[in-house]
This record gives C-alpha cells, structure tokens and sequence, in this order.
C-alpha cells in the first residue's frame, strides 16, 4: 500500500511540475502575441478610417454635383449657432452640441456612423461638443476656403469662412488634399478639430496651430480632391511632441 502511495504521489508531482510549465509557456507565448494583436487592431482601425474617408469624399463629389461645382463651406456663422462641413454647432446651458444631421453631407451619407474614426474614442480624446462624432478635418484653407478671396480664411470675428473653391479650380486633385484625421493639442490632450490647414498661410511667416493628427502607428490618412485615400507621414510634428499632432507638406494642402 506504501508503495502505491509513493506512486500517486510521484505521479501528481510530475502532473503539478508540467502544469506549471505549460502556464509558463503559455504566458511567454502572450507576451509573443500581444504586440501582433494589438499591431492588428491598429491595422483594422485605420483601413476602418480609410473606408469612412473615402465615403465621406465620395459624399463630397456629390455634393459639389448639386452646388454648381462648390466644395461643401468649412464654417458659416448663423445666429446663436455655426453650421459647419460636419454639422450645426449649437451652444446650450450645458454646454455645446453638434448636430451631424445639419451637415451639408448628410443627405449624401445617411448614416452618421462614417463620421467617426475608430481610433479616436472619448476615452484618449476630447470632444469639442456633445453629440458629435467626427476625427476627421476638411481642408479649409484651399478647399473649403478660398485664400483668393479672403486671405484671412475666417479668422475669429468674421461672418463665415472664405467662399469655398470650386471643383474646376483645383488643377490636381490627385495631389490636393480634402479630408483627413484630424485634432489638436491642449494642454496635454488631443481635442477634436474641424479643419486642416498648411504649415503657413499664404504671405504669412506666422506657423498655424498642428491639427493632422497622426493616430494611425504615426501615419493619418487623408482623401484627396479626387477621391482616392492614401497613408501620410508627418513632415513635421508639433514641437511638444504630444498626442502625435503635426503637419503635412503645404503643397499637397495648395490647389497647386
């Protein structure tokens, strides 16, 4: 009977001994796969992105279809409230709202839900306004905005934005761009931003505020004027390096 004893034991102490290796193993092969599991993710978000982009430039062309060849406006003020590319900017005893149904595109998009790019989420980001779900800027100073006709493209204190470009004027759409991620950094923390705009305004030494939000693994994805969506590198990132906010090369933000 001793000896049967010593055998179950023995047994159960090789059992414990391979339980534990395997556990073992098993945790290393974790700390293998995390990383291509989080890399996959990253990837399926951004061709996610590029998807909502190429809707929301195809919504775009559309547009321009039924406004005598105008890009859709970055920003008109009316009243107590602002009606953007995105949607009406509202403000409220609790505070602002953006409603995505008064966007000029939302009659081409019929559902909201392209607006938003998965990687840019309340829990890393903050929104300008409530109801609103956006990460994406338009081109607001050569697109949406004319510098031709107003060189201050909107700046705080006018009535509106510039007019909007019409389509015939930009000479290479393949090179100019539409939309793209975007947002801005205060304070530490990205918070949503509308629009995109060159390193430096036409005739001005003074640098805009960085607003291509490089979310996508340091790359943002932008539509171009003719609808195709491609990968971008920062040629610059801000100077405080936070929340990987930076520029593109003005001549792909120009009508060229």
């Amino acid at each position: 009977m001793n000896r049967t004893r010593k055998r179950a034991g023995a047994a159960a102490g090789i059992t414990l001994v391979e339980l534990l290796i395997v556990i073992t193993l098993i945790g290393l092969l974790l700390c293998v796969m995390l990383p291509a599991v989080s890399s996959a993710i990253d990837l399926a978000r951004a061709v996610d992105c590029k998807s909502n982009l190429r809707q929301l430039a195809f919504a775009v062309r559309l547009y321009t279809k039924d406004s005598g060849g105008l890009y859709p406006p970055a920003w008109v003020i009316q009243g107590s409230g602002s009606r953007g590319w995105c949607g009406g900017y509202h403000s409220g005893a609790d505070g602002p709202t953006m409603d995505v149904t008064e966007s000029p595109l939302w009659p081409y998009l019929g559902d909201k839900r392209v607006l938003r790019c998965a990687s840019y989420t309340p829990a890393a980001l903050k929104y300008a306004a409530s109801g609103e779900i956006s990460g994406y800027g338009i081109n607001s100073q050569y697109v949406a905005g004319d510098p031709v006709s107003d060189p201050n493209d909107g700046a705080a204190g006018m009535s509106s934005y510039a007019r909007p470009a019409a389509v015939t004027e930009i000479r290479h759409p393949d090179q100019t761009v539409l939309l793209a991620d975007c947002g801005r950094v205060k304070k530490g923390v990205v918070t949503e931003e509308f629009f995109i705009w060159p390193l430096t305004k036409p005739g001005s030494k003074t640098r805009n505020a960085a607003t291509i939000h490089f979310r996508h693994s340091g790359q943002a994805n932008a539509a171009f004027c003719d609808g195709h969506v491609e990968e971008m590198e920062p040629l610059e990132l801000d100077p405080a390096g936070d929340g990987r906010c930076g520029w593109l090369a003005n001549e792909i933000m120009d009508r060229n």
